[in-house]
C-alpha cells in the first residue's frame, strides 16, 4: 500500500514539473486551440438555436393561418373564380416597403409586392430624389421620410397600400451581406462609388462594398444610371442568394439582425409569415423594375404614364387601375424614361 502510494506521489510531482516546463508559446498555442474549440462550438450552438426558433415560429404562424382560413370567409380569388374569371388573373398581393438608411437619412427604397396564390415577387426601387405630390406634402422621398408620416405619403403617392413597412440602416445590410458569404454580381464597366470604384466583371461583393453601393442613392437624380443598374443587379442577386439557402437557413444566420437592427411595424409573426411567402416564391418569376423616368434639375422626375403601367399591371390586384394623373408625383412635361428596354426578370438580370 505505502509503494502504491509513493508511485502515486510520483507521477502526481512529474506531471507538475511537466505542465512547469512548457514555454509560454506552448501555453498561448493551448489557450488559442481552447478559444477556437470554444468559438465553433458557440458558432454551432447559434445556428441551432436559430434553426429552432425558426421552425417553432414558423409551425405557430401556420398554425394560427389555418385556424384563421378555418374561421374567416373565402378568400377573393376563390369569389372571382366563381364568378367566371380565370385563377391567373385573380390573385391577393401583400405589399411591404422595404427603406434603407445611412445616419439617419433615406437612401435606399423599395417597394415588394408578394403575389399570395401565384408565388411570385415584383420589386421596384423608389428613388430618394423621387419629387412627390401628396395631398399637403411636396417634396422628395427622401424629405418625406423626415415627415413621421413617410408611410403613408409613399401608399398615396403610389395609391397601393402598404401591410408592412421595414427599415435598417447599411451597416445592417453590410452585416446580412457577411453573414451569408457575399453576394455575386457581374457588371459591363466601371461603377464610380466616390471613393471607391467598382471594377467591371464578375466578383463577389463584401459587406463593405455592398454598403457603399447602397449609399450611393444619389446615382438616380446624378444621371449615374450605371451605378443605379449595378444596385439592381445586387438587390436582385441578394434574393437570389436567400432563395438558394432555404429558409431554416438564412433565417438562423440573419435572426439576430432581424431581431436587434431591422425596424419594422410587424410583430413576430408577421415577420415569420413573410419569411413563408418569400420562400415559397417561385424565384423564375421575379421581376425587379427600375422606377420609369429620368434625372432632371437635381431630382428624378417620374415617367408617369410608364409607372402607372407598371404598377397596374404588376402591383395591383384584378380590376383595378390607377390613371396616370392619380399618382402622387410631380409632374413634368417630355419626360422619358432612361431605363426603357432594360431586362425585369431576375434571370435575366444575373445573366
Amino acid at each position: 500500500m505505502a509503494k502504491a502510494k509513493r508511485q502515486l506521489r510520483s507521477k502526481a510531482l512529474e506531471t507538475k514539473r511537466q505542465l512547469r516546463s512548457k514555454t509560454p508559446e506552448t501555453k498561448k498555442q493551448l489557450s488559442s486551440k481552447f478559444k477556437r474549440k470554444l468559438a465553433l462550438i458557440t458558432a454551432v450552438c447559434c445556428v441551432m438555436s436559430g434553426t429552432v426558433t425558426y421552425v417553432v415560429l414558423s409551425m405557430a404562424a401556420n398554425a394560427g393561418k389555418r385556424h384563421a382560413q378555418m374561421t374567416q370567409s373565402e378568400p377573393d380569388y376563390v369569389r372571382y373564380a366563381s364568378m367566371g374569371y380565370s385563377f391567373d388573373t385573380v390573385t391577393s398581393k401583400k405589399n411591404v416597403l422595404l427603406s434603407l438608411t445611412d445616419s439617419g437619412q433615406l437612401c435606399r427604397a423599395h417597394l415588394m409586392c408578394f403575389d399570395v396564390d401565384k408565388h411570385t415577387l415584383d420589386v421596384v426601387e423608389i428613388p430618394v430624389s423621387a419629387e412627390l405630390e401628396v395631398d399637403d406634402f411636396s417634396g422628395t422621398l427622401e424629405q418625406a421620410y423626415e415627415t413621421g408620416v413617410y408611410r403613408d405619403i409613399v401608399s398615396h403617392a403610389l395609391m397601393i397600400k402598404i401591410d408592412v413597412s421595414a427599415e435598417m440602416d447599411t451597416q445592417a445590410l453590410s452585416d446580412c451581406v457577411s453573414a451569408v458569404g457575399g453576394v455575386s454580381i457581374d457588371v459591363d464597366k466601371p461603377v464610380n462609388l466616390g471613393k471607391y470604384t467598382l471594377s467591371d466583371g464578375k466578383r463577389k461583393l463584401t459587406g463593405s462594398v455592398a454598403q457603399m453601393l447602397a449609399n450611393d442613392g444619389a446615382a438616380y437624380s446624378e444621371n449615374r444610371l450605371d451605378s443605379a443598374l449595378a444596385y439592381r443587379q445586387f438587390f436582385a442577386s441578394a434574393l437570389d442568394t436567400l432563395d438558394r439557402m432555404g429558409g431554416a437557413t438564412w433565417f438562423s444566420k440573419l435572426l439576430d439582425i432581424i431581431v436587434n437592427e431591422v425596424k419594422s411595424d410587424a410583430d413576430i409573426n408577421e415577420m415569420i409569415e413573410l419569411v413563408n411567402l418569400f420562400n415559397s416564391v417561385n424565384m423564375d418569376k421575379t421581376d425587379v423594375f427600375m422606377f420609369p423616368g429620368q434625372a432632371l434639375l437635381g431630382v428624378f422626375a417620374a415617367d408617369k404614364e410608364q409607372l402607372a403601367q407598371v404598377l397596374n399591371e404588376h402591383f395591383r390586384v384584378k380590376d383595378v387601375e390607377v390613371p396616370a394623373d392619380e399618382l402622387g408625383f410631380k409632374n413634368y412635361d417630355g419626360v422619358l424614361d432612361s431605363f426603357d428596354g432594360v431586362a425585369i426578370n431576375i434571370r435575366q438580370i444575373l445573366t
